[in-house]
């Protein structure tokens, strides 16, 4: 019995590391369309600047800035081209 407790103690401990960096990952993930919201709805820029501030930090801190900015370019780019579509359509007939 005594065998059996170290490893489920590693079980767990692996589990939660691994729920750690999922965690982690999807926030930083969760980055882009993030940006896209504050370029389709500018009034949400306090809030969504506010909770990626640590990224921010990340940027300029560590080595991670291009990877994470060509992230952002891509949502941003996403945003201005499904806007400039917008507005470029026709409106629809009035009856």
């Amino acid at each position: 019995m005594d065998s059996e407790k170290p490893s489920s103690l590693r079980g767990l401990l692996t589990r939660m590391v691994c729920i750690l960096f999922g965690v982690v990952l999807l926030y930083a993930l969760s980055e882009g369309p993030a940006m896209y919201i504050v370029e389709r709805f500018p009034n949400s820029q306090p809030l969504i600047y506010y909770i990626y501030f640590p990224l921010g930090w990340a940027k300029t801190a560590t080595s991670l800035p291009w990877p994470l900015q060509v992230y952002d370019e891509w949502w941003l780019e996403l945003a201005l081209r499904q806007e400039e579509g917008r507005r470029y359509q026709t409106p629809p007939a009035t009856p």
